[in-house]
């Protein structure tokens, strides 16, 4: 990637994740859309390849903080909830992808992501 491209996945990243996760304010307490946020960061930061991603501030906040989560089900009912989360959030992300391939439009591209990371609110939680 050249530092425009570089630049570009940034902002898409931190649009995606500012604004567009937002939208879970609406039916969410601040805790439940932190966690949100970070589970997506995760999903986007194992989908990506790291080198072209580390560099984003995004990336680097999510990676400096110090996590201290309070567990709420066993580790192997952890690994099997986010083993799903993944499955169906890669389904609607590979989706996504092909589909804004052949869109020119920021505007409708930018819409079209924020309807996705609603979907995979509903359908991946």
């Amino acid at each position: 990637l050249d530092i425009a491209e570089h630049n570009g996945l940034c902002s898409l990243f931190e649009h995606l994740i500012n604004d567009c996760g937002d939208v879970w304010k609406m039916c969410h307490v601040a805790y439940e859309v932190t966690g949100m946020k970070e589970m997506q960061i995760e999903s986007f930061y194992k989908h990506y390849d790291a080198f072209y991603i580390d560099n984003c501030d995004i990336i680097k906040k999510y990676k400096a903080k110090p996590f201290a989560k309070i567990e709420k089900c066993s580790e192997q009912d952890g690994i099997i909830s986010q083993s799903l989360f993944q499955k169906c959030s890669h389904e609607i992300s590979s989706n996504v992808y092909q589909d804004i391939q052949d869109m020119n439009d920021e505007r409708s591209i930018l819409q079209y992501l924020c309807a996705a990371l609603v979907k995979i609110g509903d359908s991946c939680s």
